[in-house]
């Protein structure tokens, strides 16, 4: 499986990687080095984008919640998330997990992508990275 491979070329000795999920061709993920957390796009096995500065947020919902990592570049805010939203209000609570990317151009979402593994989480919580407010997306 190739995915490892592009993780370990990706990330530096003195990072880990806290979210990483697979979408189309390409691996989106979450690295962090100490309190600071960098988005990196991967295809093919070169590095596509990368962003540094990253932000966290975390909102709960009535059933669920979600923990998202920002990253903005210019007009461009790139919101790293996962979810846990019920959807089952009459009887047992059926939870759906969902996973991705969201791209958003001065606030308004123009691409949304969701990881090929609906498991694809957060290895760790955020904390120590800087706090912002939570991105409607």
């Amino acid at each position: 499986m190739f995915l490892p491979i592009l993780i370990a070329a990706a990330v530096s000795p003195s990072e880990h990687t806290v979210f990483t999920c697979r979408i189309g061709d390409r691996v989106a993920m979450v690295v962090r080095e100490g309190s600071n957390l960098a988005y990196r796009s991967v295809r093919r096995g070169g590095l596509e984008l990368q962003i540094t500065d990253g932000s966290y947020a975390r909102e709960g919902f009535s059933g669920g919640g979600e923990l998202q990592a920002i990253f903005k570049n210019g007009p461009w805010t790139y919101v790293v998330f996962e979810r846990t939203i019920r959807t089952n209000f009459t009887g047992p609570n059926t939870p759906s997990f969902e996973a991705g990317v969201d791209v958003l151009r001065r606030g308004r979402v123009v691409a949304r992508r969701r990881c090929d593994d609906t498991a694809a989480q957060f290895a760790e919580q955020l904390d120590g990275a800087p706090k912002t407010p939570f991105v409607e997306h």
